[in-house]
C-alpha cells in the first residue's frame, strides 16, 4: 500500500462551483505536523464533473526559495471523502505561512502543461477541442482553488470552476403565422477562441481565475435527422436532463464581439482584458441550418402560385407547401421546390462569458417578431453540409426572410435557477 497523507480539509464542491466548508474545523499546526485538508464533493452539479477523482497540489512556505510540494497527486481513498497525498508533508518549523494552489480532476494532468514556481502559477496550452458533430461531448471540466493559511494543519480550499458552460436552444416563436414549419438540422457557434493559458491571479476577481485565450473555433452539432419546432423548446446543445447526449459546451472564458459586416466600434485589441478574461475580437455569430416552410391543407391557388413558384405537394396529396428558404433556382433562374434543401442561417451575439457560468442562448424563429435570421459571412464553416448557396441578389448580412432570430440568454451559476437576461 502507498504511503500517503489523510487531506482532511479541503474542498466542498456545491453547485455553483464550489463553496468553502465553513462549518470545517480548523486545527492549529505545530511545527513538524502533516499538512493535510477534507473533501466534500457534491455529486449534482451539471457538468461533466460528477465527483472529484483527485487534484495536484502545488504549495509555497514563505521564506522559501522553492515549492514545498510541487504537483503532488492528492487521491480519493476508496469511496469515502478523504483524499490521500502521494507522500508525507509536514509544515516546515520555521513557516507560518503556506500559499496553495490546486487544480483537478486528475485525468487533467495532460490537459495543459504546469508551470509553477514561487512567482508563478499557470496552465499553459489548454486546448478545448473543437467539434462540429457532438457540441461538447468530449469537453472537460476544470475546477482550480487558491488559498493561503497560517499554521492549519486542515486547510480550508474552495474550489471553482474555470470554465464557461453554454446551451444553445431553439423554438419557434408566439404569434407564428399559421402553416408555418421550420425545420432545423444543428447549431453552432463560430469564432470562438480555443486555446488559453490559465493563471491564478493575485486578484479576489473571478475567484483568482485569469485566462489569456487565443485561435478561432467552431462549436456546435449535427442533428442525426431533421427536426421540425413545435410548441416545445428544442434543446440542441443543452447538459438538461431532457437534453439527452446534446452536450452542452465547455469553453474558455472570454470576452467577444458580435460578428458584424462593418467595422464594430466595440473592436478592441486581441489579449487579457481588464478583468482578466481573455478578450476575442472577432466577430461571433450563432449559426443554424434550416428550412422554413408554409403549409396549407388545400391546392394551391393560380395567384399563390405566381407569388411563389417554390411550391410542392403535402404528405397526403391535399395541400401544397411554400418554400420560403433557402431560395433554390432552377436553371433557367425561376424558384423551384426542393424538399431536401436547407440552407446557413445566422444570429450575432457579443458579451462575456465568466468562469462558473452558464449561458443559456434561446432562437426564436418566424414568430411575431421574429424571423429566421441573416445570411451568415461567405466563409462561414459547413460542417458536413455545404447548404444552398446564398442567392446573387443577397449578400451577408441580409434577412433570409424578413426579420432576424430574436433571442434571449440566461445567465446562471451552475447549479442555479437561471436569471433572465435580455439581450437584444
Amino acid at each position: 500500500m502507498k504511503s500517503t497523507t489523510k487531506l482532511f480539509g479541503l474542498a466542498c464542491i456545491a453547485a455553483l462551483g464550489l463553496v468553502s466548508c465553513a462549518s470545517d474545523e480548523l486545527k492549529e499546526a505545530y511545527a513538524g505536523e502533516e499538512i493535510s485538508f477534507t473533501t466534500r464533493v457534491s455529486r449534482s452539479a451539471p457538468t461533466t464533473l460528477e465527483n472529484l477523482d483527485g487534484f495536484y497540489v502545488y504549495a509555497h512556505a514563505e521564506g522559501y526559495s522553492n515549492l514545498l510540494i510541487n504537483g503532488m497527486k492528492a487521491e480519493k481513498e476508496d469511496d469515502s471523502q478523504y483524499y490521500g497525498l502521494e507522500n508525507k508533508v509536514t509544515w516546515p518549523v520555521d513557516v507560518n505561512k503556506i500559499y496553495f494552489w490546486t487544480f483537478g480532476p486528475l485525468g487533467l494532468k495532460n490537459f495543459g502543461t504546469p508551470e509553477f514556481t514561487v512567482t508563478g502559477h499557470s496552465i499553459k496550452g489548454i486546448t478545448v477541442k473543437p467539434d462540429v458533430e457532438y457540441g461538447g461531448r468530449y469537453h472537460k471540466d476544470l475546477v482550480v482553488a487558491y488559498s493561503q493559511a497560517e499554521r492549519q494543519v486542515q486547510v480550508p480550499l474552495t474550489f471553482n470552476h474555470a470554465m464557461s458552460q453554454i446551451e444553445v436552444r431553439i423554438k419557434k416563436g408566439a404569434g407564428a403565422e399559421e402553416g408555418r414549419v421550420v425545420k432545423i438540422k444543428g447549431a453552432w457557434i463560430v469564432n470562438v477562441h480555443s486555446k488559453g493559458d490559465f493563471q491564478f491571479s493575485t486578484s479576489a476577481a473571478n475567484n483568482y481565475i485569469s485566462w489569456d485565450t487565443k485561435d478561432l473555433a467552431t462549436y456546435g452539432r449535427k442533428l442525426s435527422a431533421p427536426t421540425r419546432l413545435g410548441k416545445e423548446t428544442h434543446n440542441v446543445i443543452s447538459n438538461e436532463a431532457n437534453g439527452g447526449n446534446n452536450s452542452g459546451l465547455m469553453v474558455l472564458p472570454q470576452k467577444f464581439v458580435p460578428w458584424t459586416t462593418g467595422k464594430s466600434a466595440n473592436v478592441v485589441e486581441d489579449g487579457p482584458s481588464a478583468n482578466g478574461i481573455g478578450n476575442n475580437t472577432k466577430g461571433t455569430y450563432i449559426m443554424v441550418l434550416c428550412r422554413v416552410e408554409t403549409q396549407h391543407d388545400y391546392p394551391a391557388t393560380e395567384s399563390g402560385s405566381v407569388d411563389n413558384p417554390a411550391i410542392g405537394p403535402t404528405d397526403d396529396g391535399k395541400g401544397h407547401i411554400h418554400q420560403l428558404f433557402p431560395v433554390v433556382k432552377g436553371n433557367e433562374g425561376k424558384l423551384v421546390y426542393d424538399a431536401n434543401a436547407y440552407g446557413y442561417t445566422c444570429v450575432p451575439i457579443g458579451g462575456e462569458w465568466l468562469p462558473g457560468k452558464k449561458y443559456v442562448y434561446t432562437l426564436e424563429f418566424c414568430g411575431k417578431s421574429s424571423g429566421a435570421g441573416v445570411y451568415p459571412p461567405d466563409d462561414h464553416p459547413t460542417p458536413s453540409d455545404p447548404g444552398t448557396p446564398r442567392p446573387d441578389d443577397k449578400k451577408p448580412g441580409d434577412p433570409v426572410l424578413d426579420q432576424a432570430i430574436s433571442f434571449s440568454v440566461t445567465v446562471s451559476d451552475w447549479s442555479e435557477s437561471n436569471v433572465p437576461t435580455k439581450m437584444d
